[in-house]
């Protein structure tokens, strides 16, 4: 396996943090789990605004258990919510605090969160979390999505969403170079889309891609080399 420097790594969370969920914890038995491990294979681009591209080949873990608690890639959280159409809960990750000098990595710190998600219509769903970087130029992160998934024919399925990031000062002064009077606000506007596929009950293919750009201070970062990103990703998933 190719392992994969830090300023490479951060780079991947954002596929690995979006697999597809799987049923309720609620809905499980009591004392049971759901494990699916694969690996994902993608490009995108190093570095937040960046100029240059990395391929990379992570392995992936995706675990739930009926009390709520799941970890998916390296991501770590718990669904808190018993009602119907509804989810929410805490959220602990990784993330990097981009160096201001280019080439330079630093360490990967602890990011905190939390996720709420609510079922508009039977394939409609609107997502929204928050994320907080451990550390003294960390920053804080918005995102709000709206997300539509759409069966094309037995174990097929399409899901497709859009959404804006938001971030406040502090994460667009350490991630992207912001000038020091930037105000927060709308960091980035997305598209993205995922076909799944399941050829037997064991084993899940998914591919995906999603497009962003860059808006207003944080297009504007000293650290930003083009607005317009596009990453593919494609995973392989085996339940036990």
């Amino acid at each position: 396996m190719h392992l994969m420097a830090p300023r490479r790594l951060v780079a991947v969370l954002a596929f690995l943090n979006a697999a597809a969920a799987g049923a309720s914890p609620f809905m499980m038995p009591e004392g049971t789990r759901e494990l699916a491990v694969g690996a994902v294979l993608g490009s995108r681009e190093e570095d937040e605004g960046g100029g240059k591209r990395a391929a990379y080949l992570m392995p992936y873990l995706d675990a739930r258990w009926s009390n709520g608690v799941f970890l998916q890639g390296f991501t770590v959280g718990m669904q808190l919510s018993e009602a119907p159409g509804i989810g929410y809960g805490p959220l602990l990750t990784l993330g990097r605090e981009r160096s201001a000098r280019p080439g330079r990595d630093t360490r990967l710190l602890p990011v905190f969160g939390a996720f709420v998600e609510y079922r508009l219509l039977h394939n409609l769903q609107l997502g929204v979390d928050t994320y907080r970087m451990a550390g003294s130029r960390g920053g804080t992160t918005m995102n709000l999505q709206l997300a539509t998934h759409h069966s094309l024919a037995a174990q097929h399925t399409l899901v497709v969403g859009a959404g804006l990031r938001l971030a406040d000062r502090r994460y667009l002064r350490a991630q992207l170079g912001a000038e020091p009077d930037a105000s927060g606000g709308v960091k980035d506007s997305h598209v993205e889309g995922r076909w799944e596929w399941e050829p037997n009950p064991k084993y899940r293919v998914f591919v995906g891609f999603d497009a962003r750009r860059l808006h207003g201070a944080a297009a504007r970062g000293a650290l930003v080399e083009r607005r317009n990103s596009v990453g593919y990703s494609l995973m392989l998933l085996r339940s036990y």
